[in-house]
C-alpha cells in the first residue's frame, strides 16, 4: 500500500512505501505524476511566481504548478519509482522549498550529536561516499543530494544514497541502471528523523598531501555556501547558515581509505561539539 512520503519538508502524495516516513498533517502535500512520451529537454531552470520548468538535457523536463501543488515529470523513457524518489525529486523539491521561503543547498547531510552537518563539495568530491560511511559509523542519514533548511532547521530527504559502483558494492548497494545521464548504485539507508537543527558544514576536497581538517573563516564560509545554494535564499538565511562552523576536510583520492577518512572526520566533529 502506498502512502504519502515525507521528504524535504513536504508530503509527496502516494510516493511512500512500507517503512517510509509519513509527513505530519501540517506539511503541504504535492502530487508527482510521470508523463512518458516526447518531452522537451532544453536546459534551464526557470522559476516564476506560479509555475516553474526544469530542463534535463537528453532526459526530459519537470513542470511545476504552484497553485495545484503538482509536479509533472516528462520523460522519453519511464523512470522507476526508486529513480523518481531519488534523484528525481531533488530539483523539483528545491523549487517547492524556494517558494516556501526556505534555503536549498546542494549537499549531503548526516546527523551527528543531534545536529545536522552538511557535506559540501563539487561533483565527484565524495559527498555521498563519506555520508554513507558516516552512517556506517553510527551517524544518521539526513539527505544525499539536497539539504532544505527553514531558518536553522534542516529537513530529511528520501532514505537513499547514490554511489559509484565500487563503493555501492562495498556498502551493500544495488544497481539502478542508468538514471538521468549516468549509471547509479543505490544504498537504502534509514532516515532517523524528519528534521534536526543545523550544526555546521564540512567542505570536502582532494589533496595529494596528508589529510587535513581545518576551520574555514567567515568569508570562506559565506563563499562556500553561496556557491552551493541551488536557488538564492534570503540574505538573513544565508548569513545565519554561514555563521555556523565549517571545516575543510582534504584527503587523498583513495577509495580504500574512505571509511578511515570518515572515522577521522567524525572524531574531529564530535570533539568540537
Amino acid at each position: 500500500m502506498t502512502r504519502d512520503l515525507a521528504a524535504y519538508g513536504v508530503g509527496f502524495v502516494g510516493l511512500g512505501g512500507p517503512g517510509a516516513p509519513e509527513p505530519p498533517p501540517s506539511w503541504p502535500r504535492w502530487t508527482v505524476v510521470q508523463a512518458v512520451g516526447p518531452a522537451g529537454d532544453a536546459p534551464g531552470l526557470d522559476v516564476w511566481d506560479d509555475h516553474a520548468r526544469i530542463g534535463m538535457p537528453g532526459v526530459g523536463e519537470f513542470r511545476l504548478d504552484r497553485a495545484a501543488r503538482r509536479i509533472e515529470l516528462r520523460v522519453g523513457e519511464p523512470w522507476t519509482p526508486e529513480a523518481v524518489l531519488h534523484p528525481g525529486l531533488a530539483p523539483a523539491a528545491a523549487v517547492v522549498a524556494h517558494w516556501m521561503g526556505r534555503a536549498t543547498v546542494h549537499a549531503a547531510a548526516v546527523v551527528i550529536g543531534g545536529r545536522v552537518w552538511g557535506l559540501l563539495g563539487e561533483k565527484g568530491a565524495g559527498k555521498s561516499t563519506i555520508a554513507a560511511h558516516l552512517v556506517g559509523l553510527g551517524c544518521a542519514l539526513l539527505t544525499d543530494d539536497l539539504l532544505v533548511a527553514d531558518r536553522m532547521e534542516g529537513f530529511a530527504g528520501p532514505g537513499a544514497v547514490d554511489l559509484r559502483a565500487d563503493v555501492g558494492l562495498e556498502l551493500g548497494g544495488h544497481a539502478l541502471g542508468v538514471v538521468g545521464n549516468r549509471e547509479r548504485w543505490r544504498a537504502a539507508l534509514p532516515i532517523g528523523t524528519l528534521s534536526a537543527p543545523l550544526g555546521g558544514w564540512i567542505q570536502l576536497a582532494w589533496t595529494e598531501e596528508a589529510t587535513t581538517c581545518e576551520p574555514v573563516d567567515a568569508p570562506g564560509r559565506l563563499a562556500a555556501l553561496d556557491h552551493n545554494t541551488m536557488l538564492p535564499p534570503e540574505g538573513a538565511q544565508l548569513l545565519a547558515m554561514a555563521d555556523l562552523p565549517m571545516l575543510r576536510f582534504a584527503r587523498r583520492q583513495d577509495a580504500s581509505q574512505a571509511r578511515t577518512d570518515a572515522a577521522r572526520l567524525m572524531e574531529v566533529v564530535t570533539a568540537g561539539e
